[in-house]
């Protein structure tokens, strides 16, 4: 569904709002972004986006996911998709997901000081990339 795009191009937010209609791509990501937050899951879909991935029933400290994650949320994705295999969307999507947040999260009024500092920490980026994503329409 997703076409090929070079590094560095910005996302055709009209692509992805026609996915936010319904359908399997958009359940599984909200929810992990339910079960996870929005910060978990946009580093889940960068890490690992496009792939198969095994959840197992049970998660070893070693675990892909455990090192990604963390113990207790990856604790909490196996028990909810235990035994599964998820095909991941592409990191395309997630990037989506996440500046969605991103941009809630930087009108919400909830944050204070330095808006741009906090986001960037909490959503792994760069000031300067959280402004240019708060730009974007």
């Amino acid at each position: 569904m997703a076409h090929w795009r070079s590094p560095g191009t910005a996302i055709d937010n009209r692509k992805v709002s026609a996915f936010k209609g319904g359908g399997i791509l958009t359940n599984l990501l909200q929810e992990m972004t339910d079960l996870l937050g929005p910060a978990l899951t946009c580093k889940l879909g960068q890490s690992m986006g496009g792939a198969r991935v095994y959840v197992p029933k049970k998660i070893q400290a070693n675990d892909p996911l455990a090192l990604l994650l963390g113990g207790q949320d990856a604790e909490r994705l196996c028990a909810y998709y235990a035994g599964t295999v998820l095909d991941l969307p592409s990191k395309y999507f997630f990037r989506a997901v996440r500046n969605h947040h991103l941009r809630q999260d930087y009108h919400s009024g909830n944050l204070t000081g330095s808006r741009a500092d906090q986001l960037a920490l909490k959503y792994g980026l760069s000031r300067r990339q959280v402004l240019n994503v708060i730009r974007q329409t």
